[in-house]
């Protein structure tokens, strides 16, 4: 009796166990709004091309959390080309007559301000991607329930600068070229930086700025000119790859290829492709091509790479997810089949629609799980604020590991490298995250010298070269600049030093017979002088001065002629004493 009553037990406690999990939790409806018809659209963030990484992303949340496996997750769509007028009017349907928990897209800037203020006005979580993420958004805190899983420029444009200030480059240039099918992004990124470098950093100096139209070879080699003498240090943004490679072509002829240089490619399309996409950035592929690859491609040496990073998270499955998405499409709830079948791989902006819908997943995951065994998805995810809580922290997604700040916006993370492979590769030397106005640097060598710098003989460019932009340290020495004046010099001074000699000797050589005149001129023979007292003409002379002499006087002389010894002897040279 024990034993059935045990086991009845058991029966209906499994039962309940097998009930309480396969028992729904409720329903969760989402809305997805994209553009269709304008191929530029589509090409960023279309429908046909972007709309099953939704479902994507949900099915990997669910093997993250299988509490979303009890969850009944509707899913309505709308289209919308990027007017706002139009996006109002579809947004109230979705919130009003849909019913609608959660919203990604409109992915346009124009749209994306008419989004936000519906979502905050109906507490409705919404996920933003794409290009309305490209321009800043103003005053995003404000918003409790809109999030972005984009990174920004302005996060990038504050790495930069903290990275130039790492390594000490605090003169520099910037040039870009910003093209309307590229969405102008490194116009953003121009803009930005003008923005916040030059007048937010004290220490950089931007000694030189453009934001170039004209790529004629004369322009080019003015803008080189220019730079030359200013700086050694050129940040560059090239939305179109052509015109970077005749860039680096122009600083190459202007002789602005040595290891004081340093070429700072700022990637922004915000992708995990080195440039562009199966692209060479210095391979010409016009036809005829200009035969300069060579020399393009020895450019890459001074040339550092930096992006946005894509590390960590679930992001080697990028390129797998890219081109899964025809088949995705075809799979329900989409169903497109003829008009998806045209594109072989996702949209560029695809993998960022994945994270947003892979974070919101996520995070009304963590909000059930916070709200008992058997919670209200419904109830739940009509609390949109409450969602969103948890939509803070560290993520694993197709864009790597991305963190969202209290703001509810990504904090960009970028690496820093060098290129290698002809460009088809990158080192990746520094890691690091931009935290509001400060960047957390993880560097991941020891040694610059045999690292980073290797390619440059192991030297660190200096912000001001040893010899200066215009080798006014290193002025060349007279006899370098001028030789054959150097050489007239030299023999001009050899010939006043062989005058000045000759005259000397010359002088001398007088000054010799003028003393030999004097000799010969006071000299006389010894026969001819006598002593004076010996000459017999002294007595005379003697006595005919004794009456003008007193005694003493002649007692003195008669003595003086009567010496015939002593130190002095008096002479008599023809009869003149």
């Amino acid at each position: 009796m024990i034993i059935k009553i045990f086991t009845l037990f058991l029966t209906f406690f499994h039962g309940t166990i097998h009930q309480n999990l396969n028992t729904s939790l409720g329903t969760v409806k989402v809305g997805i709004v994209l553009p269709n018809t304008d191929p530029t659209l589509v090409y960023w963030q279309g429908y046909p091309n972007s709309a099953a990484a939704v479902t994507r992303a949900l099915e990997v949340a669910r093997e993250n959390n299988t509490l979303l496996e009890r969850v009944n997750f509707e899913f309505v769509w709308t289209m919308n080309e990027c007017i706002a007028s139009e996006a109002a009017g579809q947004l109230f349907n979705l919130t009003n007559v849909q019913k609608i928990h959660v919203l990604f897209g409109p992915p346009c800037y124009g749209t994306a301000n008419v989004a936000m203020n519906i979502a905050t006005y109906y507490n409705l979580p919404l996920y933003l991607f794409g290009t309305s993420s490209l321009q800043e958004i103003t005053e995003i805190s404000s918003y409790k329930v809109v999030t972005s899983v984009m990174p920004s420029y302005s996060d990038f444009v504050i790495g930069l600068a903290r990275l130039l200030i790492k390594f000490e480059w605090t003169n520099v240039a910037i040039v870009a070229y910003e093209s309307a099918d590229k969405l102008g992004r490194c116009g953003i990124f121009y803009n930005q930086a003008d923005q916040r470098i030059t007048q937010g950093f004290e220490q950089i100096n931007v000694v030189y700025q453009r934001n170039m139209v004209n790529f004629s070879p004369d322009n080019l080699k003015k803008v080189t000119d220019d730079i030359k003498k200013l700086t050694r240090v050129i940040v560059i943004c090239m939305d179109e790859i052509d015109k970077l490679r005749s860039f680096m072509l122009a600083a190459y002829d202007n002789g602005m290829n040595t290891s004081d240089y340093v070429y700072i490619n700022c990637d922004v399309d915000m992708d995990i492709y080195v440039n562009e996409e199966n692209k060479n950035a210095m391979v010409d592929y016009k036809l005829p091509p200009d035969g300069r690859d060579e020399e393009a491609l020895s450019m890459y040496k001074w040339m550092f790479h930096l992006h946005f990073s894509a590390l960590g998270g679930i992001s080697s499955e990028y390129n797998n997810f890219r081109v899964s998405m025809p088949k995705l499409m075809r799979e329900p709830p989409f169903n497109c089949t003829t008009e998806c079948e045209k594109y072989n791989a996702s949209s560029a902006y695809a993998p960022y629609l994945f994270d947003s819908a892979y974070l919101y997943f996520i995070s009304l995951g963590l909000a059930l799980n916070s709200n008992g065994t058997n919670p209200n998805a419904t109830a739940i995810a009509d609390n949109g604020t409450l969602v969103t809580t948890y939509s803070t922290g560290v993520f694993n997604g197709m864009t790597g590991a991305f963190q969202i700040s209290k703001n509810l916006t990504r904090d960009s993370r970028l690496s820093f490298s060098t290129y290698f492979n002809n460009g088809l590769n990158v080192t990746r030397w520094i890691y690091f995250i931009v935290v509001g106005d400060d960047a957390e640097f993880n560097i991941s060598f020891t040694d610059p010298a045999t690292t980073i710098f290797a390619v440059r003989g192991g030297v660190t460019p200096l912000n001001v070269p040893k010899c200066g932009y215009q080798d006014e340290f290193c002025q060349p020495s007279f006899i370098e600049k001028s030789p054959v004046g150097f050489a007239f010099i030299i023999v001009g001074g050899v010939i006043i030093f062989v005058v000045i000699l000759v005259l000397m000797i010359y002088l001398y050589i007088m000054k010799k017979k003028e003393e030999e005149k004097q000799n010969e001129l006071w000299r006389m023979y010894f026969g001819s002088v006598i002593k004076y007292s010996d000459y017999k003409g002294s007595i005379v002379q003697l006595q005919s001065k004794r009456s003008l002499l007193s005694t003493s006087q002649t007692s003195t002389k008669q003595s003086f002629k009567d010496k015939a010894e002593g130190k002095h002897q008096l002479y008599v040279l023809h009869t003149e004493p």
